[in-house]
């Protein structure tokens, strides 16, 4: 275990049999994952639904039982070391609080701290504390059913705060909410990281993170097929489409239909989608065309986010060299 990791998996594997047509079958939910994440950081775990997000999550959290692999947290070898692994990791799964609909934001919380070893009188403390922290300070003696569902999610950050963890775990935090709360709970995440905390945020939606995530790794089918830092990973996957508003758009199209590095050209109502092979070219020739044709830009953007562009792109090659190995395998 290194020392400035708060989270650690070396080989996590986990296999599950399913029975085939006459034997057997061992199936891989996650296989030989690694990861490492730094203390005070925000990192990432992407990966479209079904991926291995959840699973890996569970074996963190000792909910599932590794086939294989290793895993420590904050030092401690969580297989035979659990109760002070966990000591230090408060835990958000999707939907915390949908089992506690009909008691109040304030008395759930404060039952998750005594579940957590606080006494009464301590976990009331904390409870107040976490709530005013998230924002709900006025809403505490309301009954759960009755928050929106940022208010529901900012509920179970609140408990996973409780007895003050170094580390938090958060399944799908940002799922169901509406763009504030997904802007609400972004700026608390960052609040976080400020005080020192470590996150670990599994998602398959891309926009609020973009902003705060240090880290990320992608996994796709059980298997990370890409890890670093963003500006790492976005020197990897370079923008291929670009939205461009101008004052005239047919002699724009005429010049760029003349050039190779423009594979395919939209028209929209409200400007252009161009597809390119050479997205650096692009960027250096689309000025001179304009200039030389005395055409106005309006608006010119990638199409696709930072982190989508990571995200996509890693899984379309991901998927790309699974299926070449597939076809050299049938043919040899």
């Amino acid at each position: 275990m290194t020392q400035g990791n708060a989270i650690e998996c070396y080989n996590l594997t986990k296999t599950y049999e399913r029975k085939g047509h006459k034997e057997k079958e061992r199936v891989f939910a996650v296989k030989q994952i690694n990861l490492c994440v730094p203390k005070n950081s925000i990192y990432g775990y992407l990966g479209p639904n079904g991926a291995g997000k959840s699973t890996t999550i569970k074996m963190l959290m000792a909910g599932l039982q590794p086939t294989e692999g290793e895993i420590w947290i904050n030092g401690f070898d969580l297989l035979s070391e659990k109760k002070r692994a966990l000591a230090s990791v408060g835990y958000i799964p999707e939907n915390a609080t949908a089992y506690f609909p009909d008691i109040s934001a304030k008395k759930f919380v404060r039952f998750m701290g005594q579940l957590r070893g606080l006494t009464r009188t301590e976990a009331e403390k904390s409870a107040q504390e976490q709530l005013l922290f998230v924002g709900l300070e006025e809403q505490q003696d309301k009954v759960i059913s009755k928050l929106s569902e940022g208010q529901k999610q900012r509920v179970g950050l609140a408990q996973a705060l409780i007895g003050d963890p170094e580390i938090l775990i958060l399944d799908e935090p940002t799922a169901n909410l509406d763009p504030m709360g997904k802007a609400e709970v972004a700026t608390l995440f960052e609040k976080l990281r400020e005080e020192g905390k470590t996150l670990f945020i599994s998602s398959h939606l891309l926009a609020e993170l973009q902003t705060i995530t240090d880290r990320i790794s992608v996994i796709n089918k059980g298997v990370i097929i890409i890890s670093g830092t963003v500006e790492e990973l976005l020197a990897k996957f370079q923008p291929t489409s670009f939205f461009i508003s101008v004052s005239e758009q047919e002699p724009l199209i005429k010049r760029l239909q003349r050039t190779a590095i423009v594979e395919e050209i939209i028209v929209q109502a409200n400007g252009l989608v161009i597809k390119t092979n050479d997205p650096e070219t692009i960027g250096r020739v689309l000025p001179v065309m304009l200039a030389e044709e005395k055409i106005i830009l309006k608006e010119f953007k990638p199409l696709l986010s930072p982190l989508e562009r990571i995200f996509f792109g890693a899984v379309e090659k991901s998927t790309l060299e699974e299926s070449f190995n597939e076809h050299a395998t049938t043919t040899n």
